[in-house]
């Protein structure tokens, strides 16, 4: 392939000029593990990449005639896949030689395979191209939307040749991409191909017009926007594709071409950390600030434009951590079965009954992850070919609900009685979920399940059959009161629990004069009966533990409770508060600590001021009858109230003006606990403990 180049054509291109920027604030308060997206649009650009690319090699533009057996020039653009551009018109670098040009400039989908034009033309225009032309404005008559990419061509209807301006050909100018294409002999080729190879590799000056929409937005692994200052999270900007294209994004253009390694997005943690630059980062957030603002600046410069998109997200940091309790079995229908003597007995599924599932719950606000379960089941009469699988529980009917989310094909042989199933991959629940097993072959499954006895059951219908195509609750389906059962069907779970705390004290400050409430914030799986036997006690049973225990570090008992009132004494600087969450699981148990430091301000009451002598309770502690005395300098009025911790009044002795008082306290007919003694002296009040056996 030869060129005739005449001097006359060589020449320097000088782009036009046209900074505008532009800038959107979203402000977002959302899940921040969900994509956090805003459309905006940056305005018309002029995709100058081929010239960009010149002018690697000094931006020599040279001339290419077209003429012969070469009847069209094309050139190939990006369209990264998710990304749309809107096209409507190109700039066009060339002239006539000796004559006017007639030329038919167009548009076409680009075959993803060859890069060259396919389909019908999407639009076109024709006009004429004159000798003292070097750059025409090629305006479609309505703009093309192009979701994929696209060739631009300029095709020459008259003999008179056209030189089309390039790149000036050397290998490092077009980067060894091929995206030049010609019209050969009625055919499209790659340019590169019609001349000897490695000889030159250029790009044809047309430069479309385009109008395209970036979106700043952001992926992390926080959940809830919720951060905890002693772990790291991992944040991915989430942008159209565009922004990491290099045909749109001169950013992405020098880090594709190895002149730098700056990525589009900006991350200001908010957290007088310094601003990072990446695609993808880890981060670790300090102690110490209530909230932080994550802003993420998604930046394209474009050939003509330059616009940013930015997006900010709220993070509130909570310093309790979360803790990994590790897989446990949850044996939830056999601990039932346990308080009957634990018998475990077996329903055949056959005829009718085709399968057979047991529901668990995942309260509102935690997240499981269930890898499999534990089939407590035999084949009668032969070998029994079973799927497994788990679903989404309907919130209304108990029942299973859409499609499985897993499940796994297996065989249970005649001498089996317990079966490990492991689904391909875990699932993560955040709604209570149906496990079920149903049965592919004719031979019978043999079943286990609790005793059958309501007591076992507990009257939570948990329990469901595959009932002649339908699932229904299992109770259902037989004599009303005559049996209430769970499938042994236990799920391994894998769950998260976090040891957090809430109190009235302000500014972490305490004064040795003044009640306290202190209320647990943990993962609701430590308060579900499901996952945790001290829950499961609670709520079967008259015990009334707690999985939470307080040491509030002033030599006052460890107390048991999720909400609790406490009163600090004085002669303290300073009072760590020790929270312990414990899930105790059906096969692994485990603790999370909270510590939380109070300063104590030791501050005398007014009440105490009026006292001739200190307030005495005996005894204390009592099986019911104390009684209280104390002196008055002068006769002052006197109420006496008596609260438990629950802040319920549950005594209350009016005594009149007095100085001085001995009064006997009757509580023989509350329950053990500590109760709170308020005692008013005109008007001011002062609390004292009395703990009732």
């Amino acid at each position: 392939m030869q060129f005739s180049i005449p001097s006359a054509f060589n020449f320097y291109l000088t782009p036009y000029k046209m900074k505008k920027i532009y800038s959107l604030i979203i402000l977002c308060s959302v899940l921040f593990h969900t994509s956090l997206i805003g459309q905006f649009t940056c305005g018309q650009d002029t995709l100058q990449y081929g010239r960009a690319k010149a002018d690697l090699a000094d931006g020599v533009l040279a001339g290419l005639g077209l003429s012969g057996p070469f009847t069209a020039a094309g050139q190939r653009f990006e369209v990264p896949t998710g990304a749309s551009v809107e096209v409507s018109g190109f700039t066009l670098f060339a002239k006539g030689f000796n004559g006017d040009a007639s030329v038919r400039c167009a548009i076409y989908d680009a075959d993803p395979t060859s890069g060259l034009p396919t389909g019908a033309v999407l639009s076109m225009v024709e006009l004429i191209i004159t000798t003292t032309d070097s750059i025409s404005y090629i305006n479609f008559d309505s703009p093309v939307t192009m979701t994929q990419d696209f060739v631009i061509s300029t095709e020459n209807l008259s003999p008179t040749p056209l030189i089309m301006s390039t790149n000036n050909g050397m290998v490092a100018a077009g980067q060894g991409e091929q995206l030049a294409l010609l019209l050969f002999q009625g055919n499209w080729v790659v340019a590169e191909t019609a001349g000897p190879p490695g000889a030159f590799n250029l790009d044809f000056i047309m430069e479309p017009f385009v109008n395209y929409d970036i979106t700043a937005g952001a992926n992390s692994d926080v959940v809830s926007n919720t951060v905890y200052a002693d772990s790291i999270y991992n944040f991915t900007s989430d942008h159209s594709p565009l922004v990491g294209s290099r045909f749109f994004n001169i950013i992405a253009f020098n880090d594709f071409f190895g002149s730098s390694i700056t990525s589009p997005t900006d991350w200001n943690f908010g957290d007088g950390s310094s601003v990072d630059n990446g695609d993808t980062l880890a981060h670790t957030f300090p102690t110490g600030t209530a909230t932080y603002t994550v802003t993420t600046t998604a930046t394209i410069e474009g050939f003509t434009t330059t616009c940013e998109d930015i997006t900010e997200t709220t993070l509130n940091v909570f310093v309790p951590t979360s803790y990994t309790c590790g897989q446990d079995t949850l044996q939830y229908g056999r601990a039932k079965a346990d308080l009957v003597g634990g018998v475990l007995a077996g329903i055949g599924l056959s005829g009718p009954f085709t399968a057979a599932g047991q529901r668990f719950e995942v309260p509102t606000g935690a997240t499981v992850e269930v890898s499999g379960f534990t089939l407590f089941a035999q084949g009668i009469n032969g070998n029994a070919s079973v799927r497994g699988a788990i679903y989404e529980t309907d919130l209304t009917t108990g029942l299973p609900n859409g499609a499985a989310l897993a499940m796994v094909n297996f065989t249970i042989a005649t001498t089996d009685s317990i079966s490990y199933i492991n689904f391909d991959f875990p699932v993560t629940m955040t709604q209570d979920f149906v496990i079920s097993a149903e049965i592919l072959s004719a031979a019978p499954l043999g079943m286990y399940t609790n005793d059958g006895m309501v007591a076992a059951g507990q009257g939570e219908q948990l329990a469901l059959l595959l009932f002649q195509g339908n699932w229904v609750i299992a109770e259902t389906v037989g004599p009303p009161g005559a049996f209430n059962f769970d499938f042994i069907m236990e799920p391994f779970v894998n769950y998260d629990i976090t040891a957090g705390v809430s109190s009235d004290v302000i500014t972490n400050t305490v004064y040795a004069d003044s009640l306290y409430n202190f209320t647990s914030d943990h993962s609701p799986l430590l308060g579900s009966r499901f996952f945790n036997k001290i829950a499961f006690d609670q709520f079967f049973s008259s015990t009334t533990t707690s999985p939470t225990n307080w040491d509030f570090g002033d030599a006052s008992p460890v107390e048991n409770g999720e909400m609790l009132t406490h009163i600090f004494p004085a002669g303290a600087a300073t009072y760590t508060v020790t929270t312990t969450a414990t899930m105790e699981g059906y096969t692994t148990s485990c603790e999370d600590i909270i510590e939380i430091s109070y300063d104590v301000e030791v501050i005398n009451s007014t009440v105490n001021n009026l006292l001739e002598s200190s307030i005495s309770i005996y005894p204390n502690p009592t099986n019911g009858y104390s009684q209280l005395s104390f002196e008055l300098e002068n006769a002052k009025k006197v109420n006496i109230s008596v609260f438990n911790l629950l802040g319920m009044q549950v005594a209350t002795y009016s005594l009149g003006e007095i100085n001085n008082a001995s009064l006997e306290m009757d509580l023989s007919n509350q329950p053990s606990g500590i109760y709170l003694i308020e005692i008013e002296i005109n008007g001011q009040s002062m609390l004292e403990k009395l703990m009732v056996n």
